[in-house]
């Protein structure tokens, strides 16, 4: 027996292939699901400038308002400084901050998903310098303002407006500095690989997690737009609360008004006091329009659903078959354990489903194609289906075997995926394939006698069977230029499913691409 490969795994040459890898993916989750909500905020800064640059055009060169309540505050309180002043100079003003500010959310993201460590740490101390140094100069004078000459009430929403930039400066510095940290990096530079998507719409749509084939059908243009309208819903719901009800504008607003200078202030405290009240008020109502937001977003996965024939067109089409058992398309994973913030601000509804992460992943890149349940209702943000009876499902299971891309199977002991699993060793797909364990094989006796069974499986391989390692049990497994490759992960939850696929798919293009 010889020693080779990571972690001490050991390969016998003669009897069986051992894990040369194992890529636990546990810790590397926690900090994804620690920066997921940073990730979030960005998109919606990335979605936010787009729509405020349009609306300012609209509002600073045609004088039309009343599209984007936050911008009309803003308007107010900076547009008498420019008064008199030339409409152009604003526009290219306000221009270049917003180019600015895209960048400098374009880095962080990039620096997150690539994980380039000293560019994380570089920002995790720059992030809080600046924030720091913003509240210190700016807003704190705007504070004192407000608690001396305004509504108490306002003056709360003012302070807490504060308290929230300082709260998420810290929280995003120290995500940062964990991302630098991290050990396995393969589940962070796939989760927005550019290879794994087709053109720049395609990547567009992936950043902002927009439907990435909205033009195959109206239907499917129809989820596309009720996906932006949910998008642009939800992103202004978060901004107003994430700034306290655009506080320091309307705080700049009572410090440009007469009545608010010394002696006179009833007139400002009265309408201070009103404005707070308005600004609660709409508080509500924008919670509200992130759940909507959230619900069109949701719905609108499931609007215009195709079918494996819609998006195979032609016979040299590239696609990735779905294997599974039934049984797994009724199967919630468990909600994640989101840190707070992570939490309170995420728009993805849980639980879901593994298929719906599977088909996230590969939308967009190649479509993900799978056999239909028969009187299966399906919708969309599912693999695109084909319905067979059940003599000829077997016969379009191998001449698609044959045919993909690659491959994910679902490994259950049951007669459907025995034989999946003996069609893809008799046409020799195990090297394009990625092998999950059904989230039921959690229980270490479900997956013992899931891993006996493609042990026993591939006994009659050349290079002997595939023997996994019961002591760290892997939830799931490919094989890659002859070595066997572990993906360990004790979360087992739709990320850890989603995080896999990823990595595995990014893997293989990028040996695609090399060979090319």
């Amino acid at each position: 027996m010889a020693t080779i490969g990571a972690k001490g795994a050991s390969v016998s040459a003669q009897t069986d292939v051992r894990a040369e890898r194992n890529h636990d993916h546990s810790t590397s989750e926690r900090t994804l699901n620690r920066v997921d909500c940073i990730l979030k905020f960005l998109r919606c800064y990335i979605l936010l400038t787009a729509y405020f640059f349009a609306t300012l055009v609209l509002a600073v060169g045609f004088g039309i308002y009343g599209l984007n309540p936050v911008l009309d505050e803003s308007v107010k309180a900076f547009g008498p400084r420019f008064a008199g002043g030339s409409i152009l100079f604003l526009i290219i003003i306000f221009t270049v901050l917003f180019s600015l500010l895209a960048a400098w959310l374009a880095w962080i993201y990039v620096a997150i998903v690539g994980v380039w460590r000293n560019a994380l740490e570089i920002l995790g101390v720059l992030i809080l310098v600046l924030v720091v140094g913003s509240i210190y100069v700016r807003r704190w004078e705007a504070a004192v303002f407000a608690v001396e000459r305004l509504d108490p009430l306002f003056a709360v929403l003012m302070i807490a407006s504060l308290v929230i930039d300082a709260v998420f400066a810290i929280y995003l510095s120290l995500g940062l500095f964990g991302v630098a940290r991290v050990d396995d990096v393969a589940c962070f530079r796939a989760t927005l690989d550019r290879r794994l998507t087709n053109g720049v719409l395609g990547f567009l749509n992936k950043l902002i997690d927009l439907p990435r084939r909205p033009f195959h059908s109206i239907g499917a243009v129809a989820a596309y737009i009720l996906a932006i309208v949910g998008a642009l819903t939800l992103v202004l719901g978060f901004i107003y609360l994430f700034t306290a009800g655009w506080a320091r504008p309307k705080a700049e607003v009572f410090f440009a008004d007469p009545s608010c200078t010394p002696p006179v202030q009833n007139a400002c405290v009265e309408a201070s006091r009103w404005a707070a009240i308005e600004t609660l008020a709409w508080m509500v109502v924008a919670f509200g329009a992130m759940k909507l937001g959230a619900l069109l977003q949701t719905i609108s996965k499931r609007v215009g659903a195709l079918t494996a024939s819609d998006v195979l067109k032609r016979g040299d089409d590239r696609f990735l078959l779905y294997l599974r058992p039934f049984s797994a398309d009724d199967v919630e994973l468990p909600k994640a354990r989101l840190p707070f913030l992570s939490a309170a601000f995420s728009f993805r509804p849980f639980p879901t489903r593994m298929e719906e992460e599977l088909f996230d992943v590969a939308d967009g890149y190649l479509p993900l194609i799978a056999v239909g349940k028969p009187g299966d209702d399906h919708t969309g943000g599912r693999a695109y289906r084909t319905y067979l009876d059940d003599d000829e499902w077997r016969d379009f299971v191998t001449e698609k075997v044959r045919a993909s891309e690659a491959i994910a199977i679902v490994l259950s002991d049951t007669e459907g995926v025995r034989w999946e699993l003996e069609r893809l060793l008799a046409e020799d797909a195990v090297g394009k394939t990625i092998f999950f364990f059904d989230p039921a094989a959690r229980d270490q006796e479900i997956w013992g006698r899931i891993a006996n069974m493609v042990e026993a499986a591939t006994a009659s391989r050349p290079s002997g069977p595939i023997h996994l390692d019961s002591n760290v049990r892997p939830m799931a497994f490919y094989m890659m230029d002859g070595a066997l490759h572990q993906i360990l992960n004790e979360n087992w939850s739709a990320i850890s499913y989603r995080t896999a696929f990823s990595m595995f798919l990014s893997e293989r293009e990028l040996r695609r691409t090399r060979q090319a």
